[in-house]
C-alpha cells in the first residue's frame, strides 16, 4: 500500500536516551521510510519528564483530523506511559517503537522492535482497540504496583543518570529486600470486604510485567476489567518465593494469594506511606488517609500493529 494519502501527518516522538541510543537509530530508519513513501512527518525529541505527555496532547488537540495523524512513540516503556497519558481519549492511532528494557506493552502485543514493523504498522497492519488503568489522573498501560517492587523502583530512579538495565535493578533490589520491613497493606477488590495482611499488591492490564515475569496470566488489555493480585505473609523470602514462581510460570502456586478481576481495586496502608508504581516508574506514595485507587479505563487507546504473524525481537 502507498503511503501517500493515507496519514495527513505523522508525529515521531522519541526519547533519545532510550536503549542507549537504540530509539534513535529506530527513529531515523522510520524517518527514511517515511520519506520514500511521501508522508509528512516531523520528529519531536523529549528531553525531560513530562514532555512527552504534554507534546502528545497537544498535537491531538491541534490536528484539524485526528484519525489521519499518528504519533510514533520511539522509547521504552516510560515514555510511552507518557505518550499514552497525552493520546487517552482521542482518535489519534499510536504506533510503537520500542527501544526500552522491558517494553511489556510491545511485548504484550506482538509489536517487534525496528522500523520495519513501525512501517509495517503504519502502513498495512491492523489497528486495536486498548484499555488502561489509572491511579487518579495518572495512567498505566501493564501495571501498577503498591510495596516491595514500587520501592525498588523508587530506588532505582534515585540512582538513575540515564536510561538502565536490568542490571541497573539488582542494587535497588538488595536494598529495598534486606533494607526495610514489609508493609502491611488492606486489599479490597469491586465491592469485596478488605482482606489485611498483605505486604504487595498489583493491578495489571497486560499479562507481561517487567518484560520476564508473568504474573497475571489471564490478564487482557482489551477485556474491559483490571487483574489484581496480592500475596499475604510478610517476609523478604515469601516475597522471593513469588518472583521465582513468577519466572516459572506457577505463581499461581502461591499459598495465600488473592487474584481477582474487576474494574477497580483499593490498596491501604495500614500506617505510613507505602510507594506505588506505574509501568515500573517511581509515581508517589500512598497512605492510611489515602489510600490508592486503581480503576479501568475501557477502550481509551487507538494502537496501530503489525501484520499478524510477525513476533516481538
Amino acid at each position: 500500500m502507498s503511503g501517500r494519502g493515507k496519514w495527513s501527518e505523522v508525529l515521531i516522538l522519541l526519547n533519545p536516551c532510550a536503549g542507549s541510543g537504540r530509539a534513535g537509530i529506530h527513529a531515523a530508519g522510520l524517518a527514511s521510510a517515511l520519506e520514500r513513501r511521501g508522508t509528512a512527518f516531523s520528529v519531536r525529541e523529549t528531553s525531560g519528564a513530562g514532555e512527552a505527555a504534554a507534546t502528545a496532547r497537544e498535537w491531538a488537540e491541534r490536528s484539524p483530523d485526528p484519525a489521519a495523524t499518528p504519533v510514533v512513540c520511539a522509547g521504552g516503556d516510560g515514555t510511552l506511559n507518557e505518550v499514552a497519558q497525552g493520546l487517552a481519549g482521542t482518535q489519534v492511532p499510536l504506533c510503537i517503537l520500542p527501544a526500552g528494557t522491558a517494553n511489556m506493552l510491545a511485548r504484550e502485543l506482538c509489536i517487534p522492535a525496528g522500523p520495519e514493523a513501525a512501517e509495517s504498522a503504519l502502513f498495512g497492519g491492523r489497528k486495536a482497540v486498548i484499555d488502561a488503568g489509572s491511579w487518579g489522573a495518572r495512567l498505566f498501560l501493564s501495571v501498577a504496583g503498591v510495596g516491595f517492587d514500587a520501592e525498588v523502583a523508587r530506588r532505582y530512579a534515585l540512582r538513575r543518570k540515564s536510561t538502565g538495565s536490568y542490571a541497573a535493578y539488582a542494587v535497588p533490589l538488595a536494598r529495598a529486600l534486606f533494607g526495610l520491613p514489609m508493609p502491611e497493606l488492606e486489599v479490597g477488590i469491586g465491592g469485596l470486604p478488605p482482606r489485611g495482611g498483605c505486604f504487595w499488591a498489583m493491578a495489571s492490564n497486560t499479562a507481561n510485567y517487567g518484560g520476564i515475569f508473568r504474573f497475571a496470566e489471564a490478564a487482557d488489555p482489551s477485556d474491559g476489567l483490571l487483574d489484581f493480585a496480592a500475596l499475604r505473609g510478610g517476609t523478604a523470602m515469601e516475597f522471593v518465593r513469588g518472583v521465582v514462581l513468577a519466572l516459572a510460570g506457577r505463581f499461581a502456586e502461591i499459598p495465600g494469594r488473592i487474584s481477582a478481576q474487576g474494574a477497580c481495586m483499593s490498596v491501604r496502608p495500614v500506617s505510613g506511606s507505602v510507594p506505588v508504581h506505574l509501568d515500573g516508574d517511581f509515581a508517589g506514595c500512598c497512605s492510611s488517609d489515602e489510600p490508592a485507587e486503581f480503576v479501568i479505563r475501557k477502550a481509551c487507546l487507538n494502537i496501530l500493529l503489525p501484520l499478524e504473524g510477525e513476533a516481538y525481537a
